[in-house]
């Protein structure tokens, strides 16, 4: 899976000559560099659909865009690695695509966007990022996925296109 275009993403209050420069709009003494990555919703697995219309039943199978996979989901493995495995492919190629180098340490915020607001909390939020994560490793961003070299950041949720916005910083 390939990440979104740049005009098709969410801004978040950055300007294209930031988003560019890869500069944070944080106010602080010292400038941090700073990446913002677009993963858009991908397709998730087949769902039946019955409607019922003047007393005849109407079947279908509808594929919904999906966030990743979050912990009160319950899936089969089976069904749940696909989907985790293109959520990290995803990371993984929008970090090249953006050319972040290899980091010591990063902080990790992201921002989730649903059609809907308030149907998750920040706990569900969070490891539903995994893949994502994991997607970094895999791009060689960070070492390994653990506390020495993950500071984690704000996850918050905002209505639009259905998708997720990474934000890593350098926290060196």
């Amino acid at each position: 899976m390939t990440a979104g275009k740049a005009k098709n993403r969410p801004s978040a209050g950055r300007t294209e000559s930031q988003e560019a420069e890869g500069v944070s709009t944080a106010q602080s003494a010292s400038p941090c560099r700073a990446w913002r990555l677009w993963l858009p919703a991908m397709p998730g697995p087949p769902r039946k659909v019955v409607k019922t219309i003047d007393g005849v039943k109407f079947t279908a199978r509808v594929r919904r865009p999906e966030l990743p996979p979050s912990p009160n989901d319950r899936m089969h493995f089976r069904a749940k690695g696909p989907i985790v495995k293109a959520w990290r492919e995803a990371a993984c190629a929008a970090a090249k695509s953006a050319g972040i180098p290899n980091l010591a340490r990063i902080r990790f915020s992201a921002v989730i966007y649903r059609t809907r607001l308030g149907h998750a909390d920040e706990d569900n939020d969070r490891s539903r990022l995994k893949p994502a994560i994991d997607g970094l490793r895999d791009a060689g961003v960070i070492a390994n996925d653990t506390r020495g070299y993950i500071e984690h950041g704000p996850v918050t949720e905002e209505k639009g296109p259905v998708g997720v916005l990474l934000i890593v910083e350098d926290a060196a």
